[in-house]
C-alpha cells in the first residue's frame, strides 16, 4: 500500500510527464523525438527503488516519447555533482534531484537551472533558490504539530520557552527522572540535523 507521500510523488511525476507531452505537442521550434528526464538519486534503498520503478512504469504511457535516465550517487556528494553535471552537458529536458547533502550540490543545481533545465528537488531542498518545484515535507512544521499534540495530551510536557518543550520523565513511582528539551534547530524548513 502506498503512503500519501508516495502517491503525491507519483501524481506529480505523472503531471510532469503530461506537461512535457503538451510541451512537445505545442512546440514548433523543437524537433526532438524523445523528451529526456534525468533523475539523480542520492542513494539506493527500498523506498527509492520503489520510486524509481514507479517512474519507469509511468514512462510506458508515452511509448517512445520519453526517455528516463536514473542514476544513484550512493551517498557520495562528488559523484552526484559529476552525474548532474553530465546531465547538464547532455542537455536533458527535466532534472529531478534527491540531494545527498543540502550544501554541497547547490552550485551544480544553479548551473542546471541557469542552462534552462527545469529542476525538481525531491525530499530536501539545497542552498540554491534556483529550482522549478520541490516535492517533500516541511519537517520543522511537522515537528511543531507533533509537539503541539504531545503538549496537549502528555501531562509531563511543558512549553518552557517559545518553541521549546521540556519533557519531565517519571519513573514507575512518579518520581522525576530529569529533563529532556526539544526545540527546532532553527526556523528554516530546509535545515537537517
Amino acid at each position: 500500500m502506498k503512503t500519501k507521500s508516495q502517491l503525491r510523488i507519483t501524481h506529480i511525476f505523472l503531471f510532469a510527464l503530461v506537461v512535457l507531452q503538451l510541451t512537445l505537442l505545442s512546440s514548433c521550434t523543437r524537433k526532438r523525438q524523445k523528451y529526456v528526464i534525468a533523475v539523480s538519486q542520492c542513494s539506493e534503498d527500498i523506498w527509492r527503488e520503489k520510486l524509481n520503478n514507479e517512474m519507469e512504469m509511468s514512462t510506458y504511457l508515452y511509448d517512445e516519447e520519453v526517455e528516463l535516465k536514473i542514476v544513484s550517487a550512493d551517498d557520495d556528494d562528488k559523484l552526484q555533482i559529476r552525474q548532474i553535471d553530465q546531465f547538464v552537458t547532455e542537455g536533458v529536458d527535466l532534472l529531478v534531484v534527491a540531494p545527498n547533502q543540502v550544501h554541497t550540490i547547490s552550485t551544480v543545481i544553479d548551473k542546471a537551472y541557469d542552462s534552462g533545465i527545469p529542476v525538481i528537488l525531491l525530499d530536501r531542498k539545497t542552498d540554491s533558490e534556483k529550482f522549478t518545484a520541490f516535492i517533500g515535507a516541511d519537517n520543522v512544521e511537522e515537528a511543531r504539530k507533533i509537539f503541539e499534540r504531545w503538549l496537549a495530551f502528555e501531562p509531563n510536557v511543558q512549553e518552557t520557552a517559545p518553541n521549546v518543550l521540556t519533557y519531565y520523565p517519571k519513573d514507575e513511582d512518579g518520581k522525576p527522572q530529569g529533563e529532556i528539551y526539544f526545540t527546532p534547530v532553527n526556523d528554516d524548513p530546509t535545515c537537517t540535523a
